[in-house]
């Protein structure tokens, strides 16, 4: 089926933004590359059904003249208060191989409809503005009205910030003992955390970027490295001293190297040579 892309009379009816997203003729899906769901369409975005078309989690009613000012408010803190769940983000913790203070940091919650962790979502001043959910087989997928944003602990930036992609593998930073926030995603996140930075920089100014190890020689791969390169040079523009590590083979990244056995030495220790 060929999609068409949104206009500023016809936004995408997930993020409201007027560019980049792809709607269906008959409104039954949209592509939407800014907010994520559990299928991801290449390049171009994720996929999300929309009302009446499927039973998507993310599913939503399609309004092609919505705009982000007609769509009606969300109240984020009080749904990540709604989704507390103390006991049921503890057993998480310990399938995820983290710890429940980790995810206490995060304010992860439990959403009971879709059987899945609730993440915060933040903008560069830590306003939420969204919420991520991951379900216990890995999907993931965003609240409808969700953007985009940072996952920060409720704690204060330390001496060294490490920027881990994703919840789990700031969990997995937080749970060693470092003071670490996430990118939604490999290659997104960039204005706000580089705003986030402007306004809570590490006290040592120094900045470690923790890039999931890709494999080399693919398309994906090549647009990681080349995102982390622009996100350090964007935080060197702030005189901060960034550097890119990535977790040893075979450790895809921060969570499969914590569940490894890897130790906060061991971590420090790459850190170190990093910089």
């Amino acid at each position: 089926m060929k999609r068409l892309r949104v206009t500023r009379q016809r936004r995408c009816p997930i993020c409201g933004r007027d560019h980049w997203c792809l709607v269906a003729p008959d409104g039954s899906d949209c592509i939407c590359t800014k907010v994520q769901s559990d299928r991801r369409i290449g390049d171009a975005g994720w996929l999300h059904k929309l009302a009446g078309a499927g039973t998507a989690p993310s599913t939503v009613r399609f309004d092609p003249l919505r705009s982000p000012a007609s769509a009606p408010a969300r109240n984020w803190p009080l749904e990540v208060t709604q989704r507390r769940n103390p006991a049921e983000v503890a057993r998480q913790a310990e399938l995820l191989g983290v710890s429940p203070a980790s995810l206490e940091a995060l304010e992860a919650g439990w959403d009971q409809r879709h059987a899945a962790l609730s993440f915060p979502m933040r903008d560069s001043r830590r306003r939420i503005i969204g919420l991520r959910l991951r379900t216990t087989d890995g999907s993931k997928f965003a609240v409808p009205g969700s953007r985009n944003g940072l996952f920060i602990p409720v704690e204060r930036v330390g001496n060294v910030l490490a920027v881990a992609e994703g919840p789990t593998d700031t969990a997995a930073l937080l749970t060693l003992g470092f003071s670490a926030i996430g990118r939604p995603h490999n290659t997104g996140g960039h204005e706000a955390l580089v705003g986030f930075c402007r306004r809570e920089p590490p006290s040592s100014g120094r900045v470690v970027i923790f890039a999931n190890a890709d494999p080399p020689r693919t398309a994906s791969g090549a647009l990681t490295e080349e995102a982390a390169r622009r996100l350090a040079h964007a935080l060197a523009m702030l005189e901060l001293e960034a550097r890119i590590v990535r977790p040893p083979a075979p450790h895809k990244d921060v969570r499969a190297w914590l569940r490894a056995g890897a130790g906060g030495s061991a971590l420090r220790e790459q850190i170190e040579g990093s910089l």
